[in-house]
């Protein structure tokens, strides 16, 4: 429960754009996570293969994120 109010108070923060990443890339972390554990080991390479989409949909996040310094 104090993970959740957590991740709703960070999400809370995040611009929009960045808010949508986050919620798709914790969506697919649980349930992959939830898949490998409660099936059997070969579903491990649907594992990495959803691991390396959201890493791949994370990598541009910076170009979103608002500059420290200003324009």
């Amino acid at each position: 429960m104090v993970d959740l109010l957590f991740l709703l108070l960070l999400l809370s923060l995040l611009p929009p754009l960045l808010l949508v990443v986050a919620i798709l890339s914790f969506l697919f972390f649980h349930f992959e996570v939830a898949h490998v554990l409660l099936l059997c080991p070969q579903s491990l390479y649907s594992h990495f293969t959803i691991g390396l989409f959201c890493f791949l949909l994370l990598l541009p996040l910076p170009l979103f994120l608002p500059h420290p310094f200003g324009s």
